[in-house]
């Protein structure tokens, strides 16, 4: 049963989705959709870009469903498919040339300073977290980030739970090392 215990009527949804009802996917569009977002905004760091990957992935669970099997909880597929999307969209994004940062002026405040120095600790977090290598970052996103037991986080990446424990905890080293002029 998936952590949030939906897997029973997630199968369902899944069979009446398989004879045609759309109503019984977006049911599990509804169900799922926070924290495939979730998920695809920490493996890629940019809340519009996970949205695409989100929007993509469930095309694709819903192309795909004839092929799911039901032996595993729909929510592991889906994962799967997030993880796979994001990796496929941060490769395509690596062969894009970077977008010039535009000018904004903000007024400044008394909190101008923190607020600065706040968002450029989120965004060399952001940086460090996509810089992992990609084993290593969705082992890290489904364990720290979406709360998975190691063996939910094996199923989705089809690897052992010791496997996933040694590629977050290699992650979480390099953070803490890419990290430490924050600490």
């Amino acid at each position: 049963m998936d952590s949030d215990g939906t897997a029973q009527g997630d199968a369902a949804l899944v069979a009446l989705a398989r004879e045609g009802y759309s109503g019984a996917f977006e049911e599990l569009v509804r169900r799922h959709q926070t924290r495939a977002h979730t998920l695809a905004v920490r493996m890629l760091g940019d809340r519009h870009e996970a949205a695409d990957v989100v929007q993509e992935a469930f095309v694709k669970a819903w192309t795909g469903l004839p092929r799911f099997d039901d032996r595993a909880a729909f929510s592991t597929w889906l994962y799967r498919v997030v993880v796979r999307e994001s990796i496929d969209h941060q490769r395509r994004r690596a062969r894009r040339p970077l977008p010039l940062e535009q000018d904004v002026d903000r007024p400044a405040t008394d909190r101008t300073d923190a607020l600065v120095e706040q968002r450029v600790r989120e965004d060399a977090l952001r940086r460090a977290v996509r810089a992992l290598p990609e084993e290593q970052r969705a082992a890290l996103v489904l364990t720290a980030f979406l709360d998975l037991e190691h063996a939910e986080a094996a199923e989705v990446l089809e690897t052992t739970p010791d496997a996933v424990r040694g590629r977050a905890a290699r992650a979480r080293r390099a953070l803490m090392r890419e990290m430490g002029e924050w600490a």
